[in-house]
């Protein structure tokens, strides 16, 4: 089954830095093949200041320092669109006041976006324990797949992708569009389950879901495998390198809460630590686009 994966709007939330321009390839990639408009978008994570009334000193200045970071912020927003990436792509720039996340999401929602691709450089110790990046809570979040492009890949290629799956009913919600994404560029798909230590399964029970998983799904086209690790972030990691991926593709739960602080999130933890680009698609929420 090769549904065409149809999408009109690409969110690219940019603060103009090299991290940022790290996804500027693959949204370019992505909406050449499917005729995406670009939708360029700066946040402003500060308070917006009230209107300057009377002889109020301090919010006249405020006022006269939001209108000089907005004309700095169009300067640089027109030097991004002007960037050969997006030569042969159709570009609209957005600024929002507000928190980082929201913002996206609320944008996502006025442009009718199809998915967000997103540079990350990742985060580390009690950074990451305590406080975590924004392209975590994005991904946790997002009611749209989430492309997650780490910092200081260079070369957009989408030749091989690693589905990481346990062959379980939820996937079934997420492959279509991970199929879909494949046909797109005529990639080969590998679903890949990772088996580890502390949750030890027989080889025989995992051939048995996978061939019921296979059973349901044969429309779709994709070749099968099992990695051993000690975890299935580092399993997930190892198998891509192993399959020469060059993409992964996760479902994510969206957990919130005591639910995330217990449980974790593979999904958010391979964004923070993979080399390779992360596609990542909420197995409850997601709204995707076959046709």
């Amino acid at each position: 089954m090769n549904k065409k994966y149809y999408m009109k709007a690409i969110i690219v939330p940019t603060d103009f830095s090299d991290c940022a321009a790290s996804a500027y390839n693959y949204a370019a990639l992505l909406a050449e093949k499917t005729g995406a408009t670009i939708y360029l978008l700066h946040v402003l994570d500060i308070p917006f200041p009230s209107i300057a009334t009377g002889d109020d000193a301090e919010t006249t200045q405020d006022t006269h320092f939001m209108m000089e970071l907005m004309n700095l912020t169009k300067s640089r927003m027109k030097k991004a669109r002007a960037r050969k990436e997006f030569k042969n792509s159709d570009i609209k720039e957005i600024i929002e006041v507000g928190p980082f996340p929201q913002r996206i999401f609320h944008a996502v929602e006025i442009y009718k976006a199809d998915m967000i691709v997103m540079g990350t450089h990742g985060t580390s110790g009690l950074q990451e324990k305590f406080i975590g990046s924004n392209a975590e809570k994005v991904v946790r979040n997002a009611n749209v797949p989430v492309l997650s492009v780490k910092h200081g890949v260079k070369k957009p290629t989408i030749e091989t992708i690693l589905f990481a799956t346990d062959f379980s009913d939820e996937a079934d919600r997420v492959l279509p569009a991970v199929n879909a994404v494949a046909s797109l560029f005529k990639a080969k798909l590998i679903l890949s389950k990772i088996v580890t230590q502390d949750k030890f399964e027989a080889s025989a029970k995992v051939d048995e879901q996978i061939k019921k998983f296979s059973s349901k799904n044969k429309l779709y086209r994709f070749v099968t495998n099992v990695y051993y690790d000690h975890c299935k972030e580092d399993g997930i990691r190892h198998a891509a390198n192993t399959a020469k991926a060059s993409i992964i593709a996760l479902g994510t739960h969206g957990r919130h809460g005591l639910a995330h602080f217990f449980r974790g999130s593979v999904a958010e933890n391979v964004v923070s630590h993979a080399s390779l680009p992360v596609l990542t698609i909420n197995f409850k929420k997601n709204r995707i686009d076959l046709r």
